[in-house]
Order: C-alpha cells, then structure tokens, then sequence
C-alpha cells in the first residue's frame, strides 16, 4: 500500500501555548502529528488537515512533522517544521523593595528582579515611575482608582526606563513637603510584570538616614 506524503505543512497562527498547523491532504485514514522539544514529546492523531496544537510550553523551540497512517502502516512524513513560541507573560513583580532617604530632595529606591521562568523569557529591563499624591493619601494604602467618587489627584512626573541588570536607582530633585510613590515594574519578552509600589513622605527634615521597606 502506498501512502502519499502530506505536503506543505505550514503554521498559520502562533501563540505562547499553542500553535494552527495547516498541511495539504493525502490518501489515508489519519495523520498523526509528531510533536518535539528539549521540553516535552508528543503525538495527536487526528483525520483533520487542521488542528490547534494546544498545552505547549512558552519561549520553547519545537519540531513538528505530520506522518499519514491507513491499514496500520506508516506513510512517509511531511515536511519538518520548527517554531518557537511566543513567552508568557510575566507575572511575579519586583521584590524587596527599598528607599533610603538621606536627604529631603534625594530617594535611593533598591529592588531585586522578579522569579522567572524559562516561559517568561529574557528579562529586558525595568520601568520606575515617580508620582506625586495629594496631602491627605494614606501611606499604607495608596488606591490605583478613584474612590468614593473623588478624583484621583496623583501626579505622574516622571518615567525612566533602566536596563536589565540595573538593581537601583537614585532619584534626586524632590520637592519638599511632598508625598511621593515610586512604582517599579519588570519588563520582560512578553512585556511588563505587575507593578510594585513604596511610598516616602519629604515633609520632615533627615536628620538620618530615613528607610522604607516595601
């Protein structure tokens, strides 16, 4: 019994956990899709010359083959192809976060990245955003929406983009007499993480130096 191969196996849509195979169809009773990584090795069989691959492992490289099957015997495969996923989005956020005040104008704000994975990808580098909030904010809670219907009255003054191996940053000029939060997000293959926020006060004199811990 001879057993065509199946041609022009092809992707057509990409994701970070599954892939759209598409191949033109040959005579035999089923396919029987041949699934490859350094992660994980698997095989669908299905009579479609569609399928979604699902349950794939992100920013991971796979090898992909379709072999046609009628009366128990193995036709020759398709062409081969290899794709690699897209990553996952990020989901652990910065961790110990510190400020240190040693002066009224002066913040030194310290982190330390976030736990990746390998589906995560590459860590790209890190976003601090400086704001400025009204007089009557709690520094224990700080809302990241309007509440009881007052509007928000945060002031957002500044965004700096640091590289990936930067584990602090010094921001000077601070006005006295001012609340301020500093958010630190990761930004990752996949975009930014969650953020995370610590807030200082500059309405006193530093006498010492001054620590927040978030």
């Amino acid at each position: 019994l001879f057993i065509p191969a199946p041609k022009n196996l092809r992707y057509t849509e990409l994701g970070a956990t599954f892939v759209d195979l598409e191949w033109n169809p040959t005579e035999c009773e089923t396919y029987v899709v041949t699934v490859v990584s350094d992660v994980d090795n698997f095989t669908i069989s299905t009579s479609d010359t569609k399928i979604r691959v699902r349950g794939l492992v992100g920013w991971s490289e796979y090898r992909i083959v379709v072999i046609p099957r009628a009366d128990g015997s193995d036709g020759p495969s398709s062409n081969y192809i290899i794709i690699r996923t897209f990553a996952q989005k990020l989901k652990n956020p910065v961790e110990n976060v510190k400020a240190e005040m040693y002066e009224k104008s002066e913040v030194y704000l310290s982190w330390n990245p976030p736990k990746m994975v390998r589906y995560n990808g590459l860590l790209e580098g890190f976003h601090v955003i400086t704001e400025i909030l009204p007089d009557d904010t709690n520094l224990q809670y700080i809302p990241n929406q309007r509440k009881h219907g007052h509007r928000d009255k945060r002031q957002a003054l500044q965004t700096v983009t640091l590289n990936y191996a930067a584990r602090s940053y010094l921001r000077r000029n601070l006005q006295p007499k001012q609340k301020y939060k500093f958010t630190i997000v990761a930004i990752a293959t996949a975009g930014p993480g969650p953020p995370t926020d610590i807030s200082i006060d500059t309405k006193y004199d530093v006498q010492r130096k001054v620590v927040y811990y978030r």
